[in-house]
């Protein structure tokens, strides 16, 4: 069970992926609101203060990048994890260096996601 209550915002514009992440946090006891569109998602941070955003890279009306930028000018603490279908390695590698923490393939291995999310954690214990 989490020490810190890291708020978390998931955005993918799959329902599957939502679902499946909401039970995995759910599962490890971590606050957390499911967006599954750009619009959805932005509304969600003017409303809620979160510490990390595990975005899809590619959503219909927006891209994960874009809210990266967004998640970093509202919490310049906040971490971002990038999920990819696609495999677009270059697309993953960018958004590293635009700030986010990690990137995942999809599908997903659970323990990988909750490995990404560990890190995270400990980086703000450590902090």
């Amino acid at each position: 069970m989490p020490n810190l209550a890291l708020r978390i915002l998931v955005v993918d514009d799959d329902r599957s992926i939502c679902e499946l992440m909401g039970s995995i946090l759910q599962m490890e006891s971590y606050p957390f609101r499911v967006a599954t569109s750009g619009e959805q998602a932005r509304e969600a941070m003017d409303q809620e203060h979160f510490d990390i955003l595990v975005s899809d890279i590619y959503l219909g009306d927006d891209s994960g990048l874009h809210l990266l930028e967004r998640m970093k000018a509202a919490n310049s603490e906040a971490e971002v994890v990038i999920m990819t279908a696609h495999g677009s390695m270059e697309t993953a590698v960018n958004a590293v260096h635009n700030g986010a923490f990690d990137y995942i393939s999809k599908p997903f291995v659970v323990d990988e996601m909750l490995g990404i999310l560990h890190r995270i954690e400990e980086k703000f214990r450590i902090v």
